[in-house]
């Protein structure tokens, strides 16, 4: 039930899952006004349901490297490739070694904000406007990244406010040998021997 304001409006909560389960419907509203008389109106609804920033589940963040090492010499032009984002995609968050990078959609156009954003060389998009690479300066003052594993983990928000996560799971092998597991990780070594 629902009671009409002064101007006439009047609204009645639905349940989420109901508008989640059925996206088309015919509304019927009944009442009485202010003389008794009955009152019935009806229209028709139809909306769409956005639950996952991932709906194919395929978002994915990579390093670029064939070593899984990036030296003194790639540090200042390191490429993440991003996959599986979105077209309704608002805003990815990276997060490399603990310090967060940010890209934004403003209005068709991804640009890097925030406080790392200085750390970002470009960001390319393919033909629908939608990202798969970001280039970085991991020795840039904001990130100021020292040598040894970096995790990096990247999050999706949509239009709607859906979050994803990436989660690579890949193996990655540091310069003495051993074998670690990370979402995503790499070594830094900008030393010269």
């Amino acid at each position: 039930s629902a009671t009409v304001d002064a101007n006439g409006n009047w609204s009645a909560d639905v349940a989420g899952s109901d508008l989640a389960n059925d996206t088309e419907f015919t509304v019927t509203a009944t009442g009485t006004d202010d003389a008794g008389n009955p009152i019935s109106v009806t229209a028709d609804s139809t909306h769409t349901v956005d639950l996952s920033a991932d709906a194919d589940d395929d978002f994915t963040v990579t390093m670029a490297t064939g070593d899984d090492v990036v030296n003194a010499d790639e540090a200042d032009d390191v490429t993440l490739n991003i996959a599986g984002v979105d077209s309704d995609a608002v805003k990815l968050e990276i997060e490399v070694g603990g310090k967060t990078i940010t890209l934004e959609n403003n209005n068709g156009a991804w640009e890097a904000t925030g406080d790392n954003a200085s750390a970002v060389n470009s960001i390319t998009t393919n033909d629908d406007g939608i990202p798969t690479a970001v280039e970085i300066d991991v020795t840039s003052d904001g990130l100021n990244l020292s040598d040894g594993e970096i995790d990096v983990d990247a999050t999706v928000t949509d239009d709607a406010g859906n979050t994803a996560t990436a989660n690579t799971n890949e193996d990655i092998t540091n310069e003495d040998g051993d074998v670690t597991q990370a979402d995503t990780s790499f070594d830094l070594d900008t030393s010269a021997d």
